[in-house]
């Protein structure tokens, strides 16, 4: 961040006086990033909700929609955006109403311009800072997710790659007895060097899966949804094969944009919840189906599990940040809470618990992605 957070700001300024709006709109045009110009209340609080600027400067008495009227609305959808108000000497009597909405700064008329100024620098400058310590905790709580996944994928690639390395020592084996009894051949050689090559590769790609799943991606990118569900699916087939839960994976392929990797987070985040409900409740005819489609221009995946469903009083908690339904060994609590983290904000989707008869469906929509755009 440069030493001027307002340079790196949006602002909303609200006036309906034009000699003042004209007047305003030069000086402030030239110290932020951008500038919306609305012309009373009710266009401004339009104005808010289509551009969500970082702070919002206006009047007081105006036509339509009073600027404490409009702060108070533009507050119901956003209780922290900055909002300072301008008012004449003789419009004091709104400085109660001001205080009791939780204005964040009041000047009056004539406006001082270096008070000005530095009013809306220490207003947005706190706003920045509180965003960038949030988005420092989300962070450090996606590294935490991402290292507990880790300790459990690792114990998944032990067991995956543990039958694989049986048959090729008992493939080794053989042919060396075979070769002691003059029973290798060519055609013998080859099919062993064939069997030896398909379990190296499969070790291989199960290794490339994980490495590809921890690896931090750069900058979004698009890509196709049931090729990105299929790598998780994978890492927990023997997981799922073990305690006898079948899964399905069927729909309409399409492409979203993001960071992949975290996208597969999220997918693994949702199938280890699906497979411990299934696990804690001993699920007769065990099943996990995953379904894709395409709804105009949105994509949907829902997975479904017949697990028993989630009851009601905890339905609303199951995203919260460290809220957890398992043992304490067993469980964070903050897989979900970064799944949703992850699709709401930087998917710009939905991630949604539906209640089923037999289960739980969770639901992802997302904007797709034309190939060629």
């Amino acid at each position: 961040m440069n030493a001027s957070f307002l340079s790196q700001a949006t602002l909303l300024y609200v006036e309906d006086d034009e000699t003042t709006r004209n007047y305003m709109q030069e000086r402030l045009k030239k110290r932020v990033k951008q500038l919306y110009i609305a012309y009373d209340g009710e266009d401004g609080f339009a104005k808010y909700q289509k551009h969500k600027p970082d702070i919002v400067l206006t009047d007081v008495v105006m036509p339509n929609l009073n600027g404490i009227d409009m702060a108070r609305k533009i507050k119901e959808v956003n209780h922290k955006v900055p909002i300072v108000i301008t008012s004449a000497h003789g419009d004091t009597s709104y400085l109660l109403d001001a205080i009791d909405l939780g204005i964040d700064g009041y000047l009056l008329k004539p406006l001082n311009k270096e008070k000005l100024f530095s009013t809306l620098e220490n207003n947005i400058k706190r706003n920045f800072l509180e965003q960038e310590l949030l988005q420092k905790k989300d962070d450090l709580i996606l590294h935490q997710s991402k290292l507990a996944s880790m300790g459990e994928m690792v114990g998944y690639i032990a067991h995956q790659w543990k039958q694989p390395l049986n048959v090729l020592f008992m493939n080794i084996q053989m042919i060396e007895l075979e070769n002691n009894e003059g029973l290798v051949d060519k055609k013998y050689f080859t099919k062993f060097i064939v069997d030896s090559k398909s379990v190296v590769n499969f070790m291989s790609d199960t290794m490339n899966d994980f490495l590809g799943f921890f690896q931090t991606d750069k900058k979004k990118k698009k890509f196709r949804v049931l090729n990105s569900i299929s790598k998780p699916i994978n890492i927990l087939k023997p997981q799922f094969e073990k305690h006898g839960i079948e899964v399905s994976v069927s729909g309409d392929d399409f492409f979203v944009n993001g960071h992949e990797n975290e996208f597969q987070q999220v997918i693994l985040n949702l199938l280890n919840n699906t497979r411990d409900a299934h696990i804690q409740n001993n699920t007769f005819d065990a099943h996990l189906d995953i379904l894709c489609e395409i709804s105009n221009s949105t994509g949907i995946i829902h997975i479904e599990d017949n697990a028993g469903g989630i009851p009601d009083e905890i339905k609303e908690r199951i995203f919260e940040p460290y809220f957890t339904t398992k043992k304490q060994e067993e469980g964070t609590g903050i897989g979900l809470y970064m799944s949703r983290k992850i699709i709401h904000e930087k998917m710009s989707g939905t991630l949604n618990l539906v209640r089923k008869d037999k289960g739980s469906c969770f639901v992802i929509k997302i904007d797709i992605q034309n190939k060629k755009s």
